[in-house]
C-alpha cells in the first residue's frame, strides 16, 4: 500500500486527479471504476469521489470509502488518501507508520493550508479558534510524519509541485511503481491554483508553526 498523506489542503486531491488521468491514458481507459460512498452524499454536486480504479491502479479515500488501512478493493498498485486526522480528532483512527508501506507526503506552507481549509469547509465559524487548533494539528502532523524523514517516504512540497508539476509527478509515478510513459505527463497547475483571501490575521498561526516550518520549508 502507498499512502498519499498530507495535512488537509496540501494538494492531495489535485495529485490524485492527475494520477488518475495519467493512468487512464497508460491503461487505455480500461475498466474504469468510479464509486461514491455514503460519506460523500452532501458533496456529490461537486463531483467528490472516494474510489477510483483503472488498470492496475486503484485509489481510495480512507475516511469516506473503507475506513480500512488496506482497502479491500485495492488493485496491484493501490494508493490511499489519508490525513491522519486521528491526531486532531481522537474519535478517529490513528495511522501508524509501517516500514512495509510507502508514503508520499505532501507539505505546504501551514498558513496557506489553514486558510484554504477554512475557506473551503467552515468559513462560518470564528477564524481565531479554527486557526489555532489547526496550527497545533499541523505541528503534531509534521512532528509525526515529516521530521523523521522515513526511508520509505517521498517528501514533496506543494509549492514545488505548482512550479514543476510534471517532474514532481514523475517522482510519484516511479516511487509507487506505476509504468512510466512521459508522453502522458502533460499537466498544468493553472486550473488548480486559486487566490486565497489575504485579509486573515495569521500572526498566531505563524507563532505556533514558524519554528517547525523553518525546518521543513522548501
Amino acid at each position: 500500500m502507498a499512502y498519499l498523506l498530507s495535512f488537509p489542503r496540501c494538494g492531495n486531491t489535485w495529485v490524485t486527479k492527475m494520477l488518475f488521468n495519467y493512468c487512464c491514458e497508460v491503461y487505455n481507459h480500461d475498466k474504469i471504476d468510479i464509486q461514491m460512498g455514503k460519506g460523500q452524499r452532501k458533496r456529490r454536486k461537486k463531483g467528490a469521489l472516494n474510489y477510483l480504479a483503472v488498470g492496475d491502479f486503484s485509489w481510495c479515500e480512507f475516511y469516506s470509502h473503507c475506513m480500512t488501512f488496506h482497502c479491500p478493493e485495492e488493485r496491484k498498485i493501490p494508493i490511499q488518501k489519508h490525513h491522519d486526522l486521528g491526531i486532531f480528532d481522537k474519535r478517529l483512527r490513528i495511522l501508524n507508520y509501517d516500514p512495509n508501506d510507502k508514503y508520499v507526503i505532501l507539505i505546504r506552507n501551514p498558513i496557506h493550508s489553514i486558510i484554504s481549509w477554512y475557506e473551503l469547509y467552515t468559513k462560518k465559524d470564528p477564524w481565531e479558534p479554527f486557526a489555532r487548533s489547526r496550527a497545533k494539528f499541523w505541528n503534531n502532523f509534521t512532528k509525526k510524519w515529516v521530521l523523521p524523514k522515513y526511508e520509505n517516504a517521498l517528501y514533496l512540497h506543494y509549492e514545488t509541485l505548482v512550479k514543476n508539476t510534471n517532474p514532481q509527478l514523475k517522482k510519484i509515478i516511479n516511487f509507487v511503481g506505476l509504468p512510466l510513459k512521459t508522453k502522458y505527463l502533460q499537466f498544468s497547475p493553472h486550473d488548480h491554483i486559486r487566490t486565497l483571501d489575504g485579509s486573515y490575521d495569521t500572526r498566531e498561526i505563524e507563532d505556533i508553526t514558524k519554528k517547525l516550518y523553518s525546518k521543513v520549508a522548501p
